[in-house]
């Protein structure tokens, strides 16, 4: 029986924090060092294909943990630093997998770390992305030569539904997982900072609310008279 990864088309759907773990123990277990780090850093980043694509070396800060990214849709050169903690498993993965990578390939600061096969000068397609996605999904067998192992019937990147998992349904888990987990109006801009948006209405409309918070907040405006009405009845007495 396959592994669902609850998300369809390019939205998400629910079942955040598993399905991103998850994820990442597919492409670790199946993918070669270098399409694993392209899967990795969608998920711990939130960005976007074309951003991910063009990262350098130098773009990367193994000391703060950091990656520098230069944000596409916007004028002039943009860019933000977006944090990958090791202090977690996959964090630690990630750092280990990447430092490693970059020493055996003899990478330089300037060169793109998703390098095309044969040309080190250009940097994978959009297009090579969206194959490495079908190829998880099942919907590809002709992309063997590029991971470490073939992809079972147990070990893919499918939807409740079925559907292949599009790249793009990867940021828009990451942000509405970031906003559920978001207490203020102070962690909301950090997660529009993180995703590159330059305004925050932007941000707010690309996130999906899950019927448990509203569950929640509806929930506690009742609380909140009932509590009043107690307290006010209390005084009364």
């Amino acid at each position: 029986m396959a592994r669902e990864i609850p998300m369809t088309g390019n939205k998400y759907v629910k079942g955040l924090d598993k399905s991103l773990k998850k994820m990442l123990e597919i492409a670790l277990e199946k993918l070669s060092p270098k399409n694993y780090l392209i899967v990795a850093t969608l998920i711990h980043t939130g960005a976007r294909v074309g951003e991910v694509i063009r990262l350098k070396v130098k773009d990367f800060d193994f000391e703060s943990k950091t990656i520098r990214i230069k944000t596409e849709k916007r004028k002039g050169d943009v860019y933000r630093i977006i944090p990958i903690p090791d202090d977690n498993k996959y964090g630690k993965i990630y750092w280990k997998i990447l430092e490693k990578f970059i020493f055996i390939e003899g990478l330089m600061e300037n060169e793109y770390v998703f390098f095309k096969r044969g040309d080190r000068s250009k940097h994978v397609s959009r297009v090579w992305v969206y194959y490495l996605f079908n190829f998880l999904s099942g919907r590809r067998k002709d992309l063997r030569i590029y991971t470490s192992k073939g992809v079972g019937k147990d070990l893919v990147f499918r939807t409740a539904e079925g559907k292949a998992v599009h790249p793009h349904a990867i940021r828009h888990t990451v942000a509405t997982a970031l906003s559920q987990k978001a207490k203020n109006i102070m962690e909301l801009r950090s997660i529009q900072n993180m995703l590159g948006h330059s305004k925050i209405d932007m941000t707010i409309y690309y996130v999906g609310v899950s019927e448990k918070v509203k569950s929640k907040l509806i929930s506690s405006l009742f609380k909140e008279e009932e509590k009043e009405h107690q307290e006010t009845k209390e005084e009364g007495s």
